[in-house]
């Protein structure tokens, strides 16, 4: 047969078609659709055939990534559509299902779930909607993708013994046969973006400083309230929860599946609690099994959680977050391990032994970081998250104990920018508010010392550093903004940076440059890295001399090296300029160094630079991490991930520790399990929704999200890929392919 002709279609579908699935002898195919319609057809005609329920329970499939039918009835939470839960995967053995959900959680259940709401186990680690997971070949693993985290996560099963065996047989273990955490009421209480053609404010805005200039984390605010019933469906719950002594299937207490002592149910009638609030407390636990923590915050109330039994652990993350973040990659233990975030982790990474840790305590993408340089204060990580009422953490790197957390009360979409003081006590932060608010806390304690407006909107706060030798001095730059601030008590006195002649033209600036990086100098002298590629130097809060071009493009990061003095700055420049990373002086009179990486990208966005001695971290746009060796002037690839757009595409080799990934960046990837690292980078014209391998794993099918699907053939050593076949029968996006 020829493979490259279309032999059937698979018509009457009401809706759009979500997954598909093959059994094992490749004459029947399994379709579910938007419209929560599970279809059946003649493989290779198309033919549609209806099959008893009886008979499909017969039927052994290649692979079961479905949501629907009597068997999955039990993975839908509460008032929940048919779009709520993206991705399934099923054990080989057939006990195990995994699913990703809009709620970006991870759950285990015990196959078949029959009945409504089973029982389950949850994770997190991702901050968007999970948007697939995979078993390995031997269910050692769980792969995850995050939709618009762009972060891949590799999971250990440790229900199965041996832990963290790679091959071998494997039998179920005692963890395995339970996955469901008891929760009892205790009480209550009150894009990429193009390059621009010119980096000149008056001619045009840089596309990079553009996107992240109005960037609106509203719409990427994870944390929501789950879908409600109407106020009269809530009182008639509520009434039958606390007056009925006969549990239904209609009723909160047999939805959430969980023992609630209806004594202390009671009780809340006396008290201050809205009914609406109990039924929605409920709600989310049926549909995310939320921690103490997370309840008590959103609900006002107690609960006392058991202790969860281990199914997954948390392994290995591929994926840096660069493209809407900067100065948020840094060395620590002198330069054996590097810090940094994605998604919702904040992850520390041993580079010698190839290994990661993390810190999980956020519920929101951090989009900021920054390591206390006193060393008194060795190892401790600031991270901010988003969120209407975003927190900062403070976390001890090594052992991941939180140290502190701060919260503000004012609304917010997140904290852009964290730096440390010199003594380490004192913590500045600025939100993403309508006024960019400037916050001093004394961080152990908890306490805020100090809070004014940095700037109001449409203008925009991009980085807030402490001077290295002050514990009351800080910088802030943004948008057409340079400001020089002191704590005094618990005021903020801030100052303009007042403009003079730009370096010895004798031009006068008639308008302040937007400013993106800060570096510093001795003498009280400041270097602000502009829109524009030059750098602006400062004697207090007096401009003194300009740096003209110092790099071609916009000066994203900037780092101030304390052994010696030296200023690295990252930019982005063309392939063809002199390179994105420079060493300068401790005056920034001379350029000592410039680096380029090995990428094939016609432009490099630096975001992120860090330097110990005779080593440079960088971060780029594209979410990866490069590491510069200084004498042999050689780079070295740390961390690979896939650059902004959502990430759906996912699959696992047959019969090896391989598995493939692929975006909306364009790039298909092809990863090796075992040794954590890339092996191929494949970059195609096509944004990309799903893709498979075939069961010989000779062959890759994409299917795109503007309805192209392309084969490619692979090489032995996966190292290559060549495209085969291309075709396009529709117009619309194409959401599963086998």
């Amino acid at each position: 047969m020829d493979t490259r002709k279309r032999v059937g279609i698979c018509k009457s579908a009401s809706s759009y078609i979500t997954h598909v699935e093959w059994d094992k002898e490749g004459k029947l195919i399994m379709l579910n659709s938007g419209a929560k319609e599970i279809l059946y057809y003649e493989a290779p005609r198309g033919q549609r055939v209806n099959i008893r329920q009886d008979d499909v329970d017969k039927i052994e499939w290649s692979t079961f990534t479905s949501v629907l039918g009597p068997k999955c009835e039990g993975i839908w939470p509460p008032y929940t559509d048919v779009t709520d839960i993206n991705t399934t995967c099923l054990t080989r053995d057939g006990k195990i299902l995994a699913t990703g959900d809009d709620f970006g959680f991870i759950k285990l259940f015990e196959f078949p779930c029959y009945g409504k709401f089973a029982k389950f186990k949850k994770y997190n680690g991702h901050s968007s909607h999970v948007t697939n997971v995979r078993w390995c070949v031997n269910d050692a693993k769980l792969l995850s993708v995050g939709g618009n985290d762009t972060a891949f996560m590799i999971w250990n099963n440790q229900a199965y013994m041996p832990e963290g065996s790679e091959t071998g047989s494997r039998v179920l273990s005692s963890t395995s046969r339970s996955i469901h955490s008891e929760m009892v009421l205790k009480n209550s209480r009150k894009g990429e973006s193009d390059d621009s053609e010119t980096d000149s404010e008056d001619e045009g805005y840089d596309s990079d400083v553009r996107r992240e200039h109005s960037i609106d984390y509203n719409k990427s605010i994870f944390v929501q309230e789950i879908k409600r019933p109407s106020p009269e469906v809530v009182n008639s719950m509520y009434h039958k929860v606390n007056y009925s002594d006969k549990i239904e299937s209609s009723k909160p207490s047999r939805m959430v599946k969980t023992k609630f002592k209806r004594t202390k149910i009671n009780k809340i009638r006396g008290s201050d609690v809205d009914p609406l609030a109990l039924v929605h407390i409920m709600t989310k636990i049926a549909a995310a099994g939320e921690t103490n923590d997370n309840l008590g915050d959103s609900t006002g109330l107690d609960f006392n959680v058991k202790k969860e039994i281990n199914g997954l652990k948390l392994s290995h993350v591929h994926g840096y977050r660069g493209f809407d973040c900067r100065d948020n990659l840094f060395y620590i233990n002198d330069g054996a391990c590097i810090v940094y975030h994605a998604a919702a982790a904040g992850i520390v990474y041993d580079i010698a032994k190839n290994e990661q840790s993390f810190y999980l305590q956020h519920n929101d993408d951090i989009i900021s970081l920054c390591v206390n340089a006193n060393p008194k204060f060795k190892n401790v990580i600031a991270t901010g998250q988003i969120g209407k009422h975003p927190t900062i953490h403070i976390w001890d790197a090594m052992s991941k104990e939180t140290l502190s957390i701060l919260s503000s009360e004012k609304s917010s979409q997140g904290i852009c920018s964290l730096d440390f003081s010199s003594n380490g006590k004192l913590l500045v932060s600025v939100s993403l508010d309508d006024n960019y608010s400037v916050s001093v806390w004394r961080w152990k304690e908890g306490v805020l010392v100090a809070s004014a407006s940095g700037d109001v909107k449409p203008n925009r706060i991009f980085r807030v550093m402490f001077r290295p030798d002050s514990n009351t001095v800080f910088v802030s730059v943004g948008f057409k903004h340079v400001r020089f601030w002191s704590v005094a008590g618990s005021e903020l006195l801030k100052r303009k940076g007042v403009l003079t002649d730009w370096n010895s033209t004798g031009r006068q600036l008639k308008k302040m440059p937007t400013m993106l990086s800060i570096g510093f100098g001795q003498e009280n002298l400041t270097y602000t890295g502009s829109m524009g590629g030059d750098v602006f130097i400062w004697k207090d809060n007096v401009l003194i001399r300009t740096i003209i071009r110092a790099h071609n493009g916009p000066i994203f990061s900037m780092y101030t090296s304390l052994f010696d003095g030296c200023i690295v700055t990252g930019a982005k420049e063309k392939a063809d300029g002199d390179g994105p990373v420079k060493i300068w002086d401790k005056d920034m009179k001379n350029c000592l160094k410039s680096f380029k990486l090995n990428s094939d990208s016609i432009c490099t966005v630096i975001k992120s630079v860090c330097r110990v001695r005779n080593k440079i971290l960088i971060g780029t746009k594209t979410n990866d991490v490069y590491e510069i060796d200084e004498k042999k002037t050689t780079t070295r690839s740390l961390v690979t991930g896939h650059a902004e757009g959502e990430l759906w595409a996912l699959a696992v080799h047959p019969n090896r520790n391989i598995f493939v990934s692929a975006g909306y960046d364009k790039n298909i990837k092809i990863w090796d399990i075992k040794n954590k690292k890339i092996i191929h980078i494949h970059p195609t014209e096509f944004r990309i929704r799903c893709l498979d391998i075939s069961p010989d794993g000779k062959l890759i099918a994409i299917g795109s999200s503007d309805g192209e699907v392309v084969l490619y053939a692979v090489s032995k050593g996966y190292e290559q890929l060549e495209k085969i076949d291309f075709n396009r029968q529709r117009k619309s996006c194409i959401r599963d392919i086998k």
